[in-house]
């Protein structure tokens, strides 16, 4: 009796705010399977249970479509499927038994429009960079550059692309045909992308070897207006902040949490939030920018802010 369970249909980096996973569940074993309990979760919501029943000759496979799941936040997730019981007995090759995919979802800006800001070192002629879509079509590129005859700082080189979709991720890319960054040795090359407002929205330094990428969505600012309550009762300071700022909540709902992602949407902290002042620290972060969002369980609402750590 040997039931497996895979995951199919998860993609690494998730651009919209739903994934529709497949559960695969193959007979491994060399008994006819003809039931199992299936379970499914997404990061830490409830499990899901599913009382499999069919006919599935050794090796034959079935694929059970699930139901859109939102996902919730930017930042890493995982989904985990298990099978267990094959034929209501115990199942005697656990190794194939659970599968688990991780995910990203990486951080969104409302914006029409992106600045990009690139600081070449001496040898600009080996730097170029590339705005693309999901697909991989380029919106915006810019290099290569002057090249120097001495280690002086370059001047900001500096191109505004418009966002042609909206809902869309989008992919900068910036490379060295050396291998050696912007950087260091020969000068001191950084590159950020901001919004139309000047919002800083990517920010890095030079030393990223051959080639660095960030990975970020785009929304319609226009559909993007901070008028819930939920905003209008939150207070975060300081900011910037050197190692621990506070939150302040000024709201009658007790079910608040928030999410702290960095720059490129890894999740670095969440928890709840209780009514008046949460001191949060980051001691152990890296100095840099970072985003807060907090969420009201109870009416939806969400709001996300920035945050510089020096």
């Amino acid at each position: 009796f040997d039931a497996a369970i895979s995951v199919l249909n998860i993609p690494t980096d998730l651009c919209s705010a739903t994934i529709t996973p497949t559960l695969r569940i193959t007979n491994a074993g060399s008994t006819q399977l003809t039931s199992a309990t299936i379970t499914h979760q997404l990061d830490t919501d409830t499990p899901v249970v599913i009382n499999w029943t069919g006919s599935l000759a050794m090796d034959a496979f079935e694929d059970i479509p699930l139901t859109a799941l939102a996902v919730s936040g930017a930042g890493g997730h995982l989904f985990t499927a298990s099978v267990a019981n094959p034929n209501g007995e115990t199942d005697e090759s656990p190794t194939n038994d659970s599968n688990t995919q991780n995910f990203t979802r990486p951080v969104s800006f409302a914006t029409s429009t992106i600045k990009v800001i690139v600081t070449p070192d001496r040898y600009g002629g080996e730097t170029t960079w590339r705005l693309t879509n999901s697909t991989g079509t380029v919106i915006g590129s810019g290099g290569p550059y002057t090249t120097l005859g001495t280690n002086g700082t370059q001047p900001d080189e500096i191109v505004d692309v418009t966002i042609p979709v909206f809902d869309e991720c989008y992919t900068f890319t910036l490379n060295d045909s050396y291998g050696d960054g912007i950087c260091c040795l020969y000068g001191n090359g950084t590159y950020r992308l901001e919004d139309g407002v000047a919002n800083i929205l990517v920010n890095g330094s030079g030393d990223f070897g051959g080639t660095i990428s960030n990975l970020f969505n785009v929304t319609d600012p226009t559909l993007n207006v901070d008028n819930n309550e939920l905003v209008e009762s939150i207070k975060i300071y300081p900011n910037p902040f050197s190692s621990e700022f506070t939150v302040n909540i000024n709201d009658s709902s007790s079910n608040l949490i928030y999410e702290i992602t960095n720059m490129i949407g890894q999740k670095i902290s969440n928890g709840s939030l209780q009514i008046g002042s949460n001191l949060i620290s980051m001691d152990n972060q890296a100095a840099g920018f970072y985003f807060i969002k907090i969420s009201n369980n109870d009416t939806n609402e969400s709001t996300v802010k920035k945050m510089i750590k020096y």
